[in-house]
């Protein structure tokens, strides 16, 4: 039987070509054939099942399955009910009695309460990624790192969690951070180390498909090195290809400059302190596909 719209059964589905809510909802469709006979449906849905674009695809299409019933899979003996909760319970009729399985609502708030904070801390997270300005959600998830942290005996994971649940809370005096990267340190770096340093700063989805290699010559310590994108990586080149597409002739001064956010590119090319060999619309192309230097401070956990 076709129940995916194509001619195809639900075992003959690539799902690794399912892009949708739409694809994943005929997939999942697909095998209501192979459900037990629903006795008692209200057609209420308490799931989140509006798309989003950080939700994946399955997992809202999963979601819009959770509509509220009871299944019968052995008639007249076990009855399951879906949709009312987080997990499903199951009532089994015997000759002297009846059995309810029921797993409990195992929410964020029960676990946390039942001292499961790393389980509770789980589920919040999503809460928060998907909302962030969600304050009922991040005070529960700081509730429960507080707790976690108050456990723990090693000093770094209690350290941890208490400064997220304070940033959870928005109580971080983020004055008092410690710079792990001050100007005088960044300017004794070695200048084949910075641009090595840069790899790390790739946008990699952005730079899938791109091929680039760009070199460095600096004209102040005599050093040279070459950055090559490929295949969403950033790798170093100790020593410049000779088939660099474009070549950056400048001083080692400026590239700490770049580094610490004080100049850009674009800059540097407008004023001069950088000579390029090749096209400067390639450097230009090159360094759209790293990330900028942060402007504020980095979220670990409000993210």
């Amino acid at each position: 039987m076709d129940h995916t719209g194509d001619g195809s059964s639900p075992a003959d589905v690539d799902v690794d070509g399912l892009a949708t809510v739409e694809d994943w909802e005929r997939f999942f469709d697909g095998f209501k054939d192979h459900l037990a006979p629903l006795v008692h449906g209200t057609g209420r849905n308490l799931a989140y099942t509006e798309p989003d674009p950080r939700v994946h695809p399955e997992q809202t299409a999963w979601a819009r399955q959770m509509r509220q019933g009871i299944y019968m899979p052995v008639e007249s003996r076990v009855y399951v009910a879906v949709g009312y909760q987080l997990c499903s319970t199951t009532m089994v009729v015997g000759t002297d009695g009846v059995l309810i399985i029921d797993p409990g609502e195992n929410d964020a708030r029960t676990a946390h309460e039942a001292g499961d904070d790393g389980w509770a801390m789980e589920l919040l997270t999503h809460l928060v990624r998907l909302d962030t300005t969600d304050t009922e959600a991040r005070q529960a998830k700081a509730d429960a790192m507080r707790a976690w942290a108050f456990r723990q005996k090693n000093m770094y994971w209690r350290t941890m969690a208490i400064g997220g649940a304070k940033e959870l809370e928005g109580t971080v005096d983020y004055s008092k951070l410690f710079d792990i990267a001050p100007p005088d340190v960044i300017e004794q770096l070695p200048v084949t180390k910075v641009v090595e340093g840069l790899r790390v700063r790739l946008d990699a989805d952005a730079a899938a498909d791109t091929r680039l290699t760009l070199g460095f010559r600096f004209t102040d310590t005599g050093d040279a090195c070459a950055l090559e994108i490929r295949r969403g990586l950033a790798v170093f080149h100790p020593e410049p290809p000779p088939a660099a597409d474009v070549t950056l002739v400048t001083t080692a001064a400026l590239i700490h400059q770049l580094l610490l956010g004080t100049t850009t590119p674009a800059d540097a090319l407008r004023h001069g302190d950088i000579t390029v060999e090749g096209d400067p619309a390639t450097v230009h192309a090159f360094f759209d596909h790293f990330d900028k230097p942060p402007t504020e401070p980095v979220k670990m956990v409000l993210r």
